[in-house]
C-alpha cells in the first residue's frame, strides 16, 4: 500500500497508451533545457499538470479544467498544458483565456510533444463518461 491506497481497491486497466518515450525523456532533458522550455511558455516552472490526448468533449475538459482551479487553490503557481488537438480544443482555448495558468498547445508529435510532456509534474487523463462516477482518471507521476 504505498500509493496510501489498499491494493484491493484498485483495478488495473490495459487501455492506456505507453508513456515510457515521456519518461525516458524526461530522464534525458537537462535542467537547462526544461527552464528554456518554461521561458518559451512564458511560465514561471511552477508545478504542472499534462493533459496529453484527444480534444473532445466526452472526455470531461471542464471537469480537468475544474480540477485545476480546485488545485490552484491550495497550489497557486500551479499550471496546466494541454498537448492535443479536437473538436473539444474550444473549452480548452476558451479557459486558457480566463485562466491564465491553462497553456493550449495544440497537437504535438515526436520530440516536441515529448519535451513539452517533459515539462509536467503529473500527466493527467480525464475519462470518458456522463457523470464523475462513471467517468475514470489517470494520473501518473513523475517521481
Amino acid at each position: 500500500m504505498t500509493t496510501g491506497v489498499a491494493e484491493d481497491r484498485l483495478t488495473v486497466v490495459q487501455n492506456a497508451g505507453d508513456t515510457s518515450a515521456i519518461y525516458e525523456s524526461r530522464e534525458s532533458i537537462t535542467d537547462q533545457k526544461l527552464d528554456s522550455l518554461w521561458s518559451k511558455l512564458g511560465i514561471d516552472g511552477g508545478p504542472a499538470e499534462i493533459y496529453l490526448g484527444s480534444l473532445y468533449t466526452t472526455k470531461r475538459l471542464a471537469c480537468l479544467i475544474k480540477g485545476t482551479d480546485r488545485i490552484r487553490d491550495q497550489l497557486p503557481d500551479f499550471e496546466l498544458i494541454v498537448i492535443g488537438g479536437g473538436p473539444g480544443r474550444a473549452t480548452v482555448d476558451d479557459a486558457g483565456t480566463k485562466r491564465p495558468w491553462t497553456h493550449s498547445m495544440g497537437r504535438l508529435m515526436g520530440g516536441e510533444m515529448l519535451h513539452r510532456a517533459a515539462l509536467g509534474l503529473v500527466i493527467m487523463n480525464s475519462g470518458l463518461g456522463s457523470d464523475f462516477r462513471s467517468s475514470t482518471a489517470s494520473l501518473s507521476t513523475f517521481q
